[in-house]
């Protein structure tokens, strides 16, 4: 991800001022790879994000070393949006990150929708309206 930023900055009709990453579910931890690794963007979205890949790991009875997503690293305003019925990732990893992001003084916003599934499909029109919203609150 941070290869296109650098390939976006050289584009003539790219607004390097303006850049957003978002991030659905595989998506969502690459996000947050690229954040941690210093990409440099205004905010960030993620849907049905892995926030624990140990814990997903071990949800599905596989063993790996811990992929600690540092919350300290996320240095733009984030918007999380999960499905409360999540079967792939539990909500509570999204709650618990959230909590992290909130000790930290971080800005952000988490968006659960109880009655949801995964990429919290049920809620798309919504959904993408948040983090359209999102966007515009922190384009220059």
């Amino acid at each position: 991800m941070t290869n296109l930023l650098a390939i976006a900055a050289g584009l003539p009709y790219a607004d390097a001022k303006n850049v957003f990453f978002y991030g659905l579910s595989r998506g969502g931890m690459m996000t947050f790879l690229a954040l941690r690794h210093g990409a440099v963007v205004n905010a960030a979205a993620v849907v049905g994000a892995v926030y624990d890949l140990q814990d997903a790991l071990n949800t599905i009875k596989r063993q790996s070393p811990a992929l600690a997503e540092r919350p300290e690293k996320v240095n733009v305003p984030l918007l999380m949006i999960h499905g409360g019925q999540d079967d792939e990732v539990p909500v509570a990893q999204a709650l618990a990150f959230a909590g992290k992001v909130n000790a930290l003084h971080k800005q952000y916003q988490l968006l659960v929708y109880d009655d949801d599934i995964h990429e919290a499909a049920q809620h798309r029109e919504e959904r993408d309206a948040a983090i359209v919203g999102w966007f515009k609150r922190f384009t220059k």
